[in-house]
């Protein structure tokens, strides 16, 4: 770090802009087996990266076996990192073959590193199995500068759920405020229930049950319920970092004995025991802003920034065929359900994105929803199944801009654009197109990646996966193929035989994701034959790199994020944000050089 940068730029006008201008894309290697390993003397290194990463923002979070004289029995060892995508620290280490496993008996060591997700820039939730223990399993609170925490404990006795025990722990989902956490797992359930999948909520001095079988609701419309069984469950900060919430789905039983689906929220005060409701339960009537008649099923669920969710739910339409439709609801509002928005008219419009120019002909509509909606800044992204004009149906990964497709009344937008097509040319290849779209990410600034499975000539097991990064203007370029080769260090270049990440929550839902700011992708990848793994990030450049924040200007917004990187100056500073943007002529560091580059581009002031 040095001192601080003085000078006066002025104040600039600001003038309408355009989109801003998509250049192309990067693909760096952020650590590899045979690297030195961080936080060890020379001489102990990375054997592999063997789960995939997960990102909050710009930090990542990943695990690694090491090797060497100063790691564990048998030189081999697990640890949890984290890094800001450029300069890796390590922040605990939490298993190799002698540690001894926190507030357990004698003997018993952590014996695997299952997960690990950030929870902001120096902590980290991390999910172990314990050696000896029959399968049990461990939440950690981990802190890059301080002993882990224990969060929960597999077989153990929860508090709150009359006598019950937690047997398994399969995911934790970390809150805004890391000293929360939401476990999801099964209890020791009575006889009659069985062992099933249960939430619990973890704070600083108290655990609190959330969802289990058999536990009794009234839903909002007054019909009473218990729940038979949790399905899944998002998690998001409210309005400021004291307040959480959750949207938790999964089905349940009237008294009369009919089953349904059901929905409850989970609103979680700071110093406070978390308070759940239940906002439609079995033989719900739909909203009154859908078809009206009675909720079958509800197959999609979402939920993300400002306290929204969005479910898709099957109408059982009375004299009618059943329809499915999807509702958007603001889970702030005392009577979400009441005052849901549909997010589509039947057969809204579909436009095309100049990737997918050819394959939407004008008159394309919107024949149905197929999968889960991921938010993103003030639009939704996701797969929906088109109807052309010639009758063909196809499945097109779809943005949907809340601000851009605003409707009247009680519906959300009027259309939705189309970024990806089945059936279509694959864009940035030729040759193949697209027989299938897969996996989704979005990220809360506006970013999204979608992997596409290939068909056509020259198409093999070994090359049939590409992956897309998608702008915030629905600009769509190739980020990465399956077997093509990557450069892992200058000059040397592996082959990619496969990708591993998060892919199956969307921004602000808890769960890990592989998406970060400014469309940052991290991901796993074996390479060479499957003898060499690595963590590597992706993502999209413009051809105006010194609009630092994205608004297709640069001006003196960007000028206060150049000077903060000026300031730090090492592009490995931890401190550093992802990927060091500031660095414009690539050379590791944020100097004068740059200011340069930055200057110029600051008297333009329009991107071009």
């Amino acid at each position: 770090m040095r001192s601080t940068l003085v000078i006066s730029l002025g104040l600039l006008a600001t003038f309408p802009h355009d989109a801003s201008a998509f250049f192309g894309v990067y693909n760096r290697t952020l650590i590899k087996s045979g690297d030195p390993a961080p936080g060890l003397p020379a001489g102990n290194t990375i054997d592999s990266v063997f789960a995939p990463p997960a990102v909050h923002d710009r930090i990542i979070a990943f695990v690694a076996t090491r090797s060497g004289p100063n790691t564990g029995p048998g030189s081999t060892d697990q640890a949890a990192y984290q890094s800001d995508l450029e300069a890796i620290a390590s922040i605990f280490l939490l298993n190799d073959s002698g540690v001894p496993a926190i507030n357990q008996p004698a003997g018993t060591v952590m014996e695997g590193l299952l997960q690990a997700a950030p929870a902001d820039e120096t902590s980290a939730g991390v999910l172990v199995s314990l050696a000896g223990t029959g399968g049990a399993r461990r939440a950690y609170l981990a802190f890059r500068s301080a002993a882990s925490s224990l969060i929960l404990d597999s077989n153990t006795l929860i508090p709150n759920s009359g006598g019950r025990t937690l047997k398994d722990i399969t995911d934790v989902s970390l809150f805004h405020n890391p000293a929360h956490a939401l476990i999801g797992g099964s209890l020791n359930l009575p006889a009659e229930i069985g062992t099933r999948f249960s939430y619990v909520a973890t704070g600083a001095s108290a655990v609190h049950v959330i969802a289990q079988p058999g536990m009794p609701f009234n839903a909002l419309g007054g019909n009473p319920f218990t729940i038979d069984s949790v399905s899944g469950c998002f998690t998001w900060p409210g309005q400021s970092g004291s307040l959480e919430h959750s949207l938790i789905c999964g089905s349940g039983k009237t008294p009369g004995g009919e089953f349904g689906p059901v929905l409850l929220t989970m609103e979680w005060i700071d110093g406070a025991t978390p308070t759940t409701k239940a906002i439609a339960g079995p033989l719900q009537p739909s909203p009154p802003a859908l078809s009206p008649g009675t909720v079958l099923f509800m197959s999609q669920f979402g939920a993300g920034t400002n306290n929204r969710a969005a479910i898709t739910m099957t109408i059982d339409r009375p004299g009618m065929s059943a329809s499915e439709e999807t509702a958007i609801f603001d889970l702030s509002d005392p009577n979400p359900w009441a005052h849901a928005s549909r997010l589509l008219p039947l057969n809204a419009p579909v436009t095309a994105a100049p990737s997918a120019a050819g394959a939407v002909p004008v008159g394309t509509t919107v024949a149905g929803h197929s999968g889960r909606l991921y938010f993103s800044q003030q639009r939704f992204y996701g797969n929906l199944t088109i109807r052309r004009p010639d009758n063909q149906t196809r499945v097109a990964f779809s943005s949907i801009d809340e601000m851009r497709y605003r409707s009247a009344a009680s519906t959300l937008a009027s259309g939705a654009t189309a970024l990806l097509v089945t059936q279509s040319p694959a864009p940035g290849l030729s040759g193949p197109t697209i027989s299938s779209i897969n996996k989704i990410n979005s990220s809360i600034d506006g970013y999204a990646l979608v992997e596409v499975s290939l068909t056509g000539t020259g198409v093999t097991s070994s090359n049939n996966l590409a992956w897309y990064t998608c702008t915030p203007h629905d600009e769509v370029s190739l980020l990465l193929r399956k077997g093509q080769s990557v450069e892992v260090s200058p000059g040397v270049f592996k082959t990619l035989n496969s990708v591993n990440y998060f892919y199956n929550a969307g921004t602000g839902e808890g769960h890990p994701t592989s998406l970060g700011s400014r469309g940052a992708w991290v991901y796993q990848a074996s390479l060479a034959s499957f003898s060499m793994t690595g963590i590597f990030v992706a993502g999209p450049v413009f051809a105006c790199p010194a609009d630092l924040n994205g608004d297709s200007l640069v001006e003196d917004a960007d000028f206060v994020i150049f000077l903060n990187a000026y300031n730090i100056l090492d592009c490995a500073d931890p401190t550093m944000p992802a990927a060091c943007p500031a660095d414009f002529n690539t050379d590791a560091v944020v100097n004068d050089a740059d200011f340069i580059i930055f200057l110029a581009a600051y008297n333009e002031l329009v991107c071009p």
